[in-house]
Parts: structure tokens; C-alpha cells; sequence
């Protein structure tokens, strides 16, 4: 009788935790690490764009390529792939991200290449990340 109570309880706790864990996973609510947190809006404008471009061919463009993965993932979609907070803390501090965040965890194992910290401004990487948008859009920028 006493090793039936204990079974239900411990199933009733994982049950419990099972759920804490799926509340804590909702994508409405999605905690990121880094300075960058929920719901950033970036206005970008062609200017804007044009900037990030100058920024991604002298910061980037070393380890990452639009179309194939190089040293780093390749970024011509990475906007339909990850939430703007989340590109823009890899931006600026990669080393916490890659600490910290799963899938930058992940992509650190899977291309063996720690992101260089390259001491972006939080500006510059928003420019940059307008940049990626029109390149997922097929806008050309030259």
C-alpha cells in the first residue's frame, strides 16, 4: 500500500514538472539570453540595409555566405529560421549565446567554429539584420 502512494505521487510530480516545462517553452513568451530581449522591432530602410551590408562583407562575410555554409551556417534565410532577438544577441555577444542558448550551442558543435566576438554595436548589428531581411526577400543591395 505505502510503495502504491509513493508511485502515484512520484507520477503525479513528473506529471507536474512535465507541464511547468511545456508552460515554460511557449513560444509567446520566449526568454532570450543576451542584452536583446522580447519583441524587438526593427524599422528598417534601405539605408539602413545598405549599411548592413557594408557591415556583413568587412564582419561577417569571413566565416558566413548567404547561400552555403561555410565556417559559420550560411545567413541568405536565416530570418525565417530565428526571431530577430535571437540573431541580434548572436551578433553582438556570441560567446554568452553560444554559453547559454541551445541552438547556438548546437551550431557551434555542428560547424566546431566559435562565432568571434567582433564587437559590434547594437546599431550596427540592427543594420545588419536588416540587411538579411532584404536578402531573404531577393532584394538585391549593391
Amino acid at each position: 500500500m505505502l510503495y502504491s502512494k509513493k508511485l502515484i505521487y512520484l507520477m503525479l510530480l513528473l506529471i507536474f514538472n512535465g507541464l511547468l516545462f511545456a508552460l515554460s517553452c511557449s513560444d509567446d513568451e520566449v526568454k532570450f539570453t543576451g542584452i536583446i530581449k522580447n519583441n524587438v522591432y526593427v524599422k528598417g530602410s534601405d539605408e539602413m540595409a545598405a549599411m548592413g551590408e557594408i557591415i556583413f562583407s568587412k564582419k561577417c562575410l569571413s566565416c558566413h555566405s548567404l547561400d552555403v555554409n561555410f565556417k559559420g551556417p550560411e545567413l541568405g534565410d536565416v530570418v525565417k529560421r530565428r526571431k530577430a532577438e535571437w540573431i541580434l544577441n548572436m551578433i553582438i555577444n556570441p560567446e554568452e549565446m553560444i554559453s547559454k542558448d541551445a541552438d547556438a550551442k548546437y551550431l557551434f558543435l555542428t560547424h566546431a567554429v566559435k562565432m568571434v566576438l567582433k564587437n559590434v554595436s547594437e546599431d550596427d548589428a540592427k543594420a545588419v539584420l536588416e540587411y538579411l531581411k532584404f536578402v531573404n526577400n531577393s532584394k538585391k543591395i549593391i
